[in-house]
């Protein structure tokens, strides 16, 4: 667990992991740090990217639901709306 660790240190990992590909890794954390930090929408952003990595497509459609929920206005997360959407079309 990361119980000790701070939000910030948790962001700092997870975007290490992420510059690494250490998708699964940065998963972890990111997974239990959404539970303790439910209102981050830059926590459910990152999940989001990681899902869609993982290629977990309906976990990355309501991580994604929660993301644009707590920040509407971040371009990022609209950029992962529109590869969201385009992932589903192919998987037709």
């Amino acid at each position: 667990t990361f119980e000790g660790i701070e939000l910030e240190e948790r962001i700092k990992l997870v975007e290490e992991y992420l510059s690494k590909k250490a998708f699964q890794k940065a998963y972890d954390i990111i997974k239990e740090s959404c539970k303790k930090y439910q209102t981050n929408y830059l926590l459910w952003k990152y999940k989001t990217l990681i899902e869609l990595e993982l290629n977990d497509i309906e976990s990355a459609k309501q991580s994604l639901q929660r993301a644009l929920f707590l920040n509407s206005a971040d371009d990022e997360i609209w950029q992962l709306k529109h590869a969201l959407d385009f992932r589903t079309k192919l998987k037709k």
